[in-house]
């Protein structure tokens, strides 16, 4: 089993990784500079200003957020052999878990934004399937990190 400090750096890893994916890639296509969660956290409750005027901030906390999570993930993992399929089937799972908690908990409750299951031309945070497809990003390389044991 993982140790929490372990876990960490599987969750920084499986941060920088989503967060890249989101402001690279998916956002980019709906033309705005930065729709994360934590983006738009730190402008509700920190700053003053837009979520696009808090990218550097949004994406400091959504790696400290990972790296937490990564750490309650190497706790609670049970000792699995090191396959493809336990890698997937325990990714996939942890996934869908911090989704569905950052879902109902983080977006609707602590944000206030009312996330639907439209894909196209909608930002993550907007998107209900687009946010849980890069939360399953961050459970299979978190627990992939974790169950071959490289931390």
């Amino acid at each position: 089993m993982s140790t929490f400090v372990g876990g960490m750096v599987a969750g920084i890893v499986g941060a920088v990784v989503i967060t890249l994916l989101i402001v690279s890639v998916m956002d980019k296509r709906v033309e705005n500079k930065s729709i994360l969660p934590a983006s738009l956290f730190v402008s509700k409750y920190i700053g003053s200003g837009d979520a696009d005027e808090y990218l550097n901030q949004g994406a400091l906390l959504s790696i400290i957020y990972g790296s937490l999570v990564g750490g309650i993930v190497a706790i609670i993992l049970p000792i699995v052999s090191a396959t493809v399929v336990n890698v997937l089937v325990w990714g996939v799972l942890v996934g869908l878990i911090v989704g569905i908690i950052g879902d109902k908990f983080g977006m609707e409750v602590v944000l206030g934004v009312k996330m639907d299951w439209g894909w196209e031309g909608k930002p993550v945070m907007q998107s209900r399937i687009k946010f849980m497809v890069v939360n399953i990003i961050y459970g299979i390389i978190v627990t992939g990190i974790l169950i071959y044991g490289n931390v």
